[in-house]
């Protein structure tokens, strides 16, 4: 989706469990790569990658947790979706909505 139609677009309420399924089904690293940052798996099931707000090589996902930080800027997060909202600097609601959208990208392709 381009960002003259993510304007554009209507957003759909979402209920708590659609909103757990949505977070469920959106792996953090898969959705950190598709925000642009670059990761790699430190082989204990951790990936480490750049902090896309302060550069260095200091960003952790811990993908059991699902929960992720950066050690540099101290930046952090509990869930997918707020790493969703802050990179892309989106409201809950929209994040939600990119979440859906990008897995419906997906099963399309």
């Amino acid at each position: 989706m381009t960002d003259n139609e993510w304007e554009t677009t209507s957003f759909p309420q979402y209920t708590d469990q659609q909103e757990a399924e949505i977070i469920r089904r959106s792996p953090i690293v898969d959705v950190a790569r598709d925000l642009g940052i670059t990761v790699a798996d430190r082989g204990d099931g951790n990936f480490t990658g750049v902090c896309p707000w302060c550069q260095p090589s200091d960003f952790v996902i811990y993908s059991d947790e699902g929960n992720w930080i950066c050690y540099g800027c101290s930046e952090s997060g509990r869930d997918v979706l707020i790493l969703v909202c802050k990179v892309r600097e989106l409201w809950r609601a929209d994040a939600i909505q990119w979440l859906e959208q990008r897995l419906n990208r997906q099963a399309s392709q």
